[in-house]
Order: C-alpha cells, then sequence, then structure tokens
C-alpha cells in the first residue's frame, strides 16, 4: 500500500500519523505507520475473540436456565452445613509491665532538698 492509503487506514483507527520530534510535529514514515497498523489489528483481533467468548458464555447461561425450566419441579434438597464448633475465645493478652523507677540520683537529691524546710528558708533570702 501507498503511504496515502496507509495514512487513510489509520485515520480510520483512530491512530495518530504524526510524531514528536524535538517538541515539533513529524509525519510518521511508512515503516512505522505499518507496524502501527500491525500493532491495532493484533489488538482488534484479540478483543473480537474476547467478545465472542462473552457472547458464547452469555448463549450457555440461557440454555441452563432454559433446560432448568423444561426440567419438573424437583424438591431441592438443601445440604446441611457443619457448624464449626465455637469454644472459648483466647483470653486477653496480658497488660504491659509497669515501667521501671529512673535510678537518676541527681533527680532523687534534688527532690529531696526541696522537700528539706531548711532548703526552702534558703530559697526565700
Amino acid at each position: 500500500m501507498d503511504y496515502e492509503s496507509l495514512k487513510k487506514h489509520a485515520k480510520k483507527l483512530g491512530i495518530r500519523v504524526t510524531k514528536d520530534v524535538q517538541g515539533k510535529r513529524v509525519k510518521l514514515t511508512r515503516k512505522e505507520l505499518e507496524s502501527k497498523l500491525k500493532k491495532a489489528t493484533k489488538k482488534t483481533k484479540r478483543g473480537g475473540m474476547e467478545k465472542q467468548a462473552k457472547s458464547a458464555l452469555k448463549f450457555i447461561r440461557i440454555c441452563k436456565t432454559v433446560l432448568r425450566e423444561a426440567q419438573p419441579n424437583q424438591e431441592i434438597v438443601s445440604v446441611p452445613t457443619r457448624r464449626v464448633a465455637m469454644g472459648r475465645p483466647p483470653p486477653p493478652p496480658p497488660p504491659p509491665p509497669p515501667r521501671p523507677m529512673v535510678n537518676n540520683q541527681r533527680a532523687k537529691l534534688l527532690a529531696e532538698l526541696r522537700a528539706n524546710p531548711k532548703f526552702r528558708n534558703l530559697r526565700t533570702n
């Protein structure tokens, strides 16, 4: 096919026939157009197969419903479901251990001094 017919075919499929080169729009070469068209036709063929598969599944579903309706009504036998024995729930996890006391001797000494009445008298003077 010549370039113009390839271009028309690509436009019908909705494929862009130009590319961006250094910020400018440039026409695609013949090879590039052909490769894009091949990719596009592969995708449409695959899509067609998917459509056929979906329609076949719909047809099978309809056939099953028709056969179900055509058969004489049978009592539906319910299958007994097994009940899982419900045991006690596991005990809750133990609470986290209390934080250990900080062994800070300087803080302890300051607390004792502040509690001392003589220290208070020194501060007021």
